[in-house]
């Protein structure tokens, strides 16, 4: 959804009314009394809610109206790991497993820019081999695609690093417990008990 100066808010927010949407639905999948396995609940946030906020990520990334989403997404991710509203965001993402919303962002704009890099036929491959020669930007409040995209792929993009260093600066009191990966940590295969409160 385009708007006259592309700033993506009303797509933004539209976007956070389908997570708010998809989030009651989870909220049924994970009850207090029972439940389903955390990995269902995994797989079903990344197919119901992420694979819809994720969709032209690379278009609209650079948005200041981002922290709307990311908003919503936790919320997502709070109620599927049974985290308290006031729990910091990073913890549900690491004991879920699932990157950081703007860590993920970042990884689609590097897949694209890297494949219009290494495509000669792809159209922006022009467009990302010219802003390695551009000079300095004059407005550095905008962010254009390819100025972004020439410096995701220089700068090689290393997605572990940034979670890890937020995670530490969160400082919650199982940060040695788990470590952050891209997989459920141990423990999330047992089942809940009957009764239990979430």
């Amino acid at each position: 959804m385009l708007d006259r100066q592309l700033t993506f808010k009303q797509h933004l927010e539209g976007l956070c009314g389908k997570v708010r949407a998809h989030n009651y639905l989870l909220c049924l999948l994970a009850g207090s009394t029972w439940g389903v396995h955390a990995s269902v609940l995994r797989t079903s946030v990344l197919s119901l809610v992420y694979s819809a906020t994720e969709y032209a990520t690379p278009a609209w990334c650079r948005s200041i109206h981002t922290e709307k989403l990311d908003v919503a997404l936790n919320d997502t991710l709070r109620i599927i790991s049974g985290c308290l509203k006031l729990t910091h965001r990073v913890l549900p993402s690491v004991l879920l497993g699932i990157l950081l919303a703007h860590l993920r962002r970042e990884y689609s704009t590097f897949k694209l820019a890297l494949q219009a890099q290494l495509n000669t036929n792809q159209p922006l491959h022009t467009l990302v081999q010219s802003a390695q020669f551009l000079g300095t930007q004059c407005l550095h409040s905008q962010r254009p695609f390819r100025r972004y995209a020439a410096a995701i792929v220089n700068s090689g993009l290393n997605l572990l690093e940034p979670w890890r260093a937020a995670w530490e600066s969160a400082m919650p009191p199982a940060q040695f417990l788990v470590t952050p990966a891209v997989c459920l940590p141990s423990g999330s295969e047992l089942l809940k008990s009957v009764g239990s409160t979430k």
